[in-house]
């Protein structure tokens, strides 16, 4: 037979583990929720993609043979640019650094009236291509960088005659240089990397034999292009 205190016991038991059911929800309402963390962007890997935009050359050209011909004036022009890249990347907290290459087709030209008026002095900057490399800051859930590097561009120049149109000469020469740069990227996911750069590039001032021959033409020619591009790029972490 069982006692009255055993009983009672047992009554207690039951309606502690009653309370502690009928209880539960209530309390776990009133407990603080947790919240979901933040979604972590992963800038690490190996990207390649394509930019376009526009892009300013100024060029200014001097004539060598000395008392021959005074300089023409420095002359610029606006248009298109544009190309492909590919880079490499590594992330430590919220610092991503890298090196990255660019080639860049433009449909850059400036002209000035030579010193002889009956010729137009025609540049032409057909493409350049830079290798450098990029310190960034992840922040807003955003890349911000800066670059720079080596440049090359293959710059072109003709005398064509005013009236008719055909060259008195030609050149071509490559001018190396530099750039520096700096912009913001934006993961779309799956890979994919939205951005926009702003790129100085100085190239060298190199001297530009005329073809055929004509000493008197000799030149040398100093050019800088300002682009701003945007780049769409995609990424996978060899990492992983």
């Amino acid at each position: 037979m069982v006692s009255q205190g055993a009983y009672m016991k047992a009554l207690l038991g039951i309606a502690s583990v009653v309370g502690l059911l009928a209880g539960g929800p209530a309390v776990a309402a009133d407990m603080p929720l947790k919240a979901p963390a933040a979604p972590y962007y992963d800038w690490s890997g190996i990207y390649f993609g394509g930019s376009g935009g526009a892009g300013r050359l100024n060029t200014h050209w001097d004539f060598t043979a000395a008392g021959t011909f005074p300089s023409p004036n420095p002359t610029d022009d606006a248009t298109w640019v544009g190309g492909g890249l590919a880079g490499i990347q590594w992330q430590t907290g919220s610092w991503v650094f890298g090196a990255e290459a660019n080639w860049i087709a433009t449909g850059l030209e400036t002209e000035a009236t030579c010193p002889n008026p009956t010729f137009h002095c025609v540049t032409r900057l057909r493409d350049y291509w830079t290798a450098g490399a990029r310190v960034g800051y992840v922040m807003w859930n955003a890349l911000w960088y800066a670059t720079g590097g080596f440049a090359e561009g293959s710059i072109k120049t003709r005398a064509p005659n005013v009236a008719t149109g055909v060259n008195l000469w030609t050149t071509s020469t490559n001018h190396p240089g530099w750039f520096i740069g700096a912009g913001s990227e934006f993961q779309l996911g799956s890979g994919f990397i939205l951005g926009f750069e702003y790129d100085h590039v100085q190239f060298d001032t190199r001297t530009h034999n005329p073809v055929p021959a004509l000493p008197g033409d000799v030149h040398t020619i100093k050019a800088d292009v300002d682009s701003l591009r945007a780049r769409l790029t995609y990424k996978f972490n060899v990492w992983r």
